[in-house]
C-alpha cells in the first residue's frame, strides 16, 4: 500500500544508502547495485548543499573544511598502516646537507618566510639562511674599460654552475668610476665621462634588475676608493678635476638617501687604492700620489679614527684587496717602473703583520676582488700598461692555499666596479 511504501522510504540520503546497502547484502542483483550508486550520489549532493550552507554562513571555510578532511584521512590511513616514526620539520632540518639543498632549491626568499613564521625552527633557519645566502652567492661585475671604450654593461658569475650571465647595462657610461654593495644594492659612483670629473651615483636592483639614479656625491671624484661598513657607504680619497689626489672622505646613508662629508683621512691622499673590510673596519692599501705608495691605513666607523698600518712589502697602485678567513689579501697591482704585478701579500690584522701568500697565474692591475665563503675572486684588469683589458678570471681558496681559474667574462673589462649578492 502507499502507506506501507512510505514507511519504508528513507529521511534521508544516509537512510536510503543503508536501506540500499541492506537491499544489496540480500541480493547483488543490478538494480541493487544501482539503487545504491544512486544513494550514494544523494549523500554527496546533501553533503555538498550543506557545506555551501556552512560557508554562506560563515561558520566553515572551504580551506578549513578540505584541511580537517585532509587530516581525518591521514589519521585513518595511519591507523590501518602505522609508520614507524613521524619525523617533524625540525628533523628534517637536522641534517645540514639535506635541509641545504632544500633551501637552495626553494631559494633565500622562501627560507626567510619560514623564519618569518616557524618559532620552532628559528634557530635552525637562521643558521640555514645564511648557508643559503652562501650557496646562492653571485659576482657581480659591471662598468670599466675594454682598453679602448668605457663600458656601461654588466654581468654575473655563478660558482655554482661556473657561468657567466649579462645583465641590463648601466644607464650613464663613466670611467674611473668605483663603488660597493649596500643595503642589497649596487652603488656606482663618479669617475669620468667627456673629461667631467663625476659627483653623480646610479644603483643596481639585484632582485628587480633594473638601474635608478641616486643622490650625487658632495665631491666629484675618480679612481676613489669605496667600502660598506655598518649598512652606511664610505668614499675615500681618489682625485680631482686637476688630477690632484684628494684625502677627502664622505659617507652614504642608503636609508635615508644623503650624504655625509666626515673628517679627512688621517693618512696620505691617494687614488686607486685597494680597499677592503674586517670586522667592521675600512683597511686601505698602497695606491698613488707622485707615485706608486706601500703604505696602509684602518679606518673606524664607530669614533672615526684613522690609524697607520706597516706598510706592504712593495708599492702598488691599481690593486684589489679582500677580506677571507679573518685576513686580507692584497693583490696584483702596477709596482715602480710600470712592472704589473701577480704577487699577492696577506694582512693578519691580530699578528699585525704581513705574510706572503701563492701568487696569482696572471699579472694583473685594476681588476676587481670579491670575497666570500673563505674565497677570493679576481676578475679582469690589464696586464701591460695602456695595453688590452683581461676577461680572465681566477679565485683564490683561502683555506686550501691554491689559486683556480675560473670562465671568462663576456667582455674584457679593466677599472670595473665588482660586488656579491645572493640573488
Amino acid at each position: 500500500s502507499s502507506h506501507a511504501r512510505r514507511a519504508q522510504r528513507p529521511r534521508s540520503a544516509g537512510g536510503a544508502l543503508r536501506l540500499a546497502m541492506a537491499a544489496a547484502c540480500g541480493s547483488c542483483s543490478q538494480p541493487a547495485l544501482q539503487s545504491w550508486r544512486a544513494a550514494l550520489a544523494e549523500l554527496r549532493e546533501e553533503n555538498a548543499a550543506l557545506l555551501d550552507c556552512l560557508v554562506a554562513a560563515g561558520v566553515l571555510s572551504f580551506d578549513t573544511f578540505r584541511a580537517r578532511l585532509h587530516r581525518r584521512r591521514f589519521a585513518a590511513d595511519l591507523r590501518a598502516h602505522p609508520l614507524s616514526c613521524c619525523p617533524t620539520l625540525i628533523d628534517m632540518l637536522a641534517p645540514a646537507a639535506l635541509a641545504l639543498s632544500t633551501a637552495s632549491f626553494a631559494g633565500l626568499p622562501a627560507s626567510r618566510s619560514l623564519e618569518a613564521t616557524c618559532s620552532d625552527v628559528l634557530g635552525s633557519i637562521r643558521v640555514l639562511a645564511s648557508a643559503v645566502r652562501k650557496a646562492c652567492m653571485k659576482v657581480y661585475v659591471c662598468g670599466g674599460n675594454d682598453g679602448g671604450e668605457f663600458l656601461t654593461s654588466m654581468e654575473r658569475f655563478d660558482p655554482s654552475t661556473g657561468h657567466w650571465e649579462e645583465l641590463p647595462p648601466m644607464p650613464e657610461q663613466r670611467h674611473g668610476a668605483f663603488g660597493a654593495a649596500v643595503g642589497g644594492r649596487l652603488y656606482v659612483c663618479g669617475g669620468m665621462a667627456h673629461a667631467e670629473t663625476l659627483s653623480s651615483v646610479e644603483c643596481f636592483d639585484p632582485l628587480t634588475g633594473t638601474w635608478a639614479v641616486a643622490p650625487p656625491m658632495l665631491t666629484a671624484r675618480v679612481g676613489a676608493s669605496t667600502a660598506a661598513v655598518g649598512g652606511l657607504l664610505y668614499v675615500c680619497g681618489g682625485s680631482s678635476d686637476g688630477g690632484y689626489a684628494l684625502n677627502l672622505v664622505e659617507r652614504f646613508d642608503p636609508e635615508a638617501m644623503t650624504w655625509e662629508a666626515l673628517p679627512p683621512m688621517r693618512i696620505e691622499a691617494r687614488y686607486w687604492a685597494a680597499v677592503a673590510t674586517l670586522a667592521r673596519h675600512l683597511f686601505l692599501f698602497g695606491g698613488y700620489c707622485q707615485g706608486a705608495l706601500s703604505s696602509t691605513g684602518c679606518y673606524d666607523p664607530s669614533d672615526g679614527r684613522w690609524e697607520a698600518l706597516p706598510s706592504m712589502s712593495q708599492p702598488r697602485s691599481g690593486a684589489v684587496a679582500a677580506a677571507a678567513s679573518g685576513r686580507l689579501y692584497v693583490c696584483g697591482g702596477e709596482g715602480p717602473d710600470e712592472i704589473f704585478l701577480s704577487v699577492v701579500e696577506l694582512y693578519d690584522p691580530v699578528a699585525g703583520a704581513w705574510l706572503s701568500a701563492p701568487a696569482m697565474s696572471w699579472p694583473r692591475s685594476a681588476a676587481v676582488a670579491v670575497s666570500f665563503a673563505g674565497r677570493v675572486y679576481v676578475c679582469g684588469g690589464e696586464e701591460v700598461l695602456d695595453g688590452y683589458a683581461l676577461s680572465s678570471a681566477e679565485c683564490f681558496d683561502s683555506r686550501e692555499g691554491t689559486w683556480q681559474a675560473l670562465a671568462p667574462m663576456h667582455q674584457p673589462r679593466a677599472l670595473a666596479i665588482g660586488a656579491t649578492f645572493c640573488w
